[in-house]
């Protein structure tokens, strides 16, 4: 690249397992990786990314805004930590394309959502596309904010049209001093379509205490968490912040 014409601008990296051979879910193996491709970025004097995969999650176990989640990235947290940004693709499995109105007999590896969904810099964005089978490209969805909206709405809810994350709220914001409640309970409400509703009330309570909405040491809501129950009943849910 340094003998290039013209000074390079990007440099991809695909895949991260094809230039390393050590062990990503170890923080000590990953960090000289993480190094030397922050130096490719100061010897090139260019933007560089680097494609991995996801942790592989069965298709309906996770609510879509679950699974557009940086910390899905396979490996150690040193690998998201140390980026400036992540940029995601999620396959529209059928129940969302139909509920979205897209045909799911033709949907499957057909329809993605690419989201920014870490950026130093700036807040996350998502944006609908579709693939051109024929060309083996992405293009932008024409009425892709209505189709990801539909989307977004689509999935997590419980009784009454309740998220999970709205539910999760609620729960807390009932609970009395000292008092306790029933995770099992409470998991296979808010995820009753999920295969492991347990594992998934934890990511999302784990979100929420992120987003400082639960306190991080205990089950009871923040400042923040009480002043976003107390909006849910004017708006809509949390869950794309989340």
């Amino acid at each position: 690249m340094k003998t290039c014409e013209a000074p390079p601008a990007l440099c991809y990296l695909d895949t991260l397992n094809s230039v390393h051979e050590g062990d990503e879910n170890d923080a000590k193996e990953t960090r000289p990786l993480v190094a030397a491709i922050l130096g490719l970025n100061a010897r090139l004097g260019c933007s560089v990314w680097v494609v991995h995969h996801l942790r592989k999650i069965s298709n309906g176990s996770l609510k879509f805004t679950d699974r557009m989640d940086p910390e899905l990235v396979r490996g150690s947290s040193a690998i998201v930590n140390s980026s400036r940004a992540t940029l995601q693709f999620g396959w529209v499995i059928s129940g969302e394309a139909r509920k979205a109105g897209l045909d799911p007999d033709r949907c499957t590896r057909r329809f993605a959502v690419v989201g920014i969904t870490k950026l130093n810099d700036g807040g996350v964005n998502r944006k609908a596309t579709q693939h051109t089978q024929n060309a083996g490209l992405w293009r932008l969805v024409a009425n892709g904010s209505e189709i990801l909206h539909d989307i977004l709405q689509s999935k997590g809810k419980g009784t009454k049209g309740k998220s999970a994350a709205d539910m999760v709220l609620d729960v807390l914001s009932q609970l009395k001093k000292f008092q306790t409640f029933d995770k099992d309970q409470l998991a296979e409400r808010a995820y009753p379509n999920s295969k492991d509703p347990k594992a998934a009330l934890r990511q999302l309570m784990g979100r929420l205490r992120k987003n400082g909405l639960i306190h991080p040491e205990k089950d009871e809501l923040t400042a923040a968490g009480k002043a976003k129950v107390s909006g849910n009943a004017q708006s809509s849910t949390c869950d794309e912040e989340a």
